[in-house]
């Protein structure tokens, strides 16, 4: 008994430190080691479990998935963003970016960043904001928000490729514009912009639609005076033409009952031949 305790506890020394030897890596995130203390912006990250040295080496675990800012429970709490649109009307805005973070930057992030949403998501995303509501007219933002979401993201791309703290370390992957506010005059006179395009091209599509009518009839009216033009210039041509007209729908029978002029039967005169 006496001898199996020491191997019991040596068994236990080496089981833990073999635990502390092997660093598990959670999917979805990549992992930062650290040097007693000291991070290596040149080292890659590790993807998988990997091997490191007890007591010196130490982990710092990063999501590298695809995160959004704010992460907040619902849209209403959203922050508002104040900003001036081209023509000078006042928007009230929420946002969300959808982004992940750059494994290639992630040891340099760690390092010179303590929250890089409070230091560059934040920061950048506003002025990216209110950068690129300063080029649309509020009318175009309402018409055409995709075009500004676009235009705000690849604004904030580049922002953060030449941020100073850490230059490209998050992925911009889209902004989403949640809510865009005016004041309550202009949003009454964007609707009654609206409804006047509507209208508008209501309009257009049965002023189009009359036009196809009119050609048709024009178009049925021109055949039919093509058709009594062919008419007038057979029978100028052949004087006898209706008479073979009339004979080619004749079906032989002679009507029971003929009135009768001066005691002769009107009958069709044949053409002679």
């Amino acid at each position: 008994m006496g001898k199996i305790v020491p191997i019991l506890i040596v068994v236990a020394i080496v089981g833990i430190t073999l635990a502390l030897m092997v660093s598990i890596v959670p999917y979805g995130t990549a992992a930062v080691v650290t040097h007693m203390g000291v991070i290596d912006e040149n080292e890659k990250v590790r993807l998988a479990p990997f091997l490191r040295t007890p007591f010196v080496d130490g982990v710092e675990l990063r999501s590298i998935q695809t995160q959004k800012y704010p992460n907040v429970a619902s849209d209403a709490d959203l922050p508002i963003i104040e900003s001036t649109s081209k023509d000078q009307q006042t928007i009230k805005t929420q946002y969300v970016v959808i982004y992940s973070l750059n494994p290639d930057t992630l040891p340099s992030l760690v390092k010179n960043v303590v929250s890089y949403e409070v230091t560059l998501l934040s920061p950048h995303s506003n002025s990216a904001v209110k950068g690129v509501m300063g080029k649309f007219d509020a009318f175009q933002m309402v018409k055409e928000r995709a075009k500004v979401e676009a235009a705000i993201a690849d604004d904030l791309r580049e922002r953060l490729a030449n941020a100073e703290k850490c230059k490209g370390c998050i992925n911009v992957e889209s902004v989403q514009l949640i809510n865009l506010g005016f004041d309550e005059q202009y949003e009454q006179a964007i609707k009654q912009k609206n409804v006047a395009i509507q209208k508008l091209d209501e309009a257009k599509i049965n002023l189009e639609t009359e036009a196809v009518r009119s050609d048709t009839k024009r178009v049925a009216a021109q055949g039919d005076a093509d058709a009594i033009r062919i008419v007038n210039e057979a029978i100028e041509a052949s004087p006898n033409a209706l008479a073979n007209k009339a004979l080619d729908k004749w079906n032989g029978q002679v009507p029971l009952v003929q009135g009768q002029e001066n005691g002769v039967v009107p009958m069709i005169q044949l053409p002679s031949k």
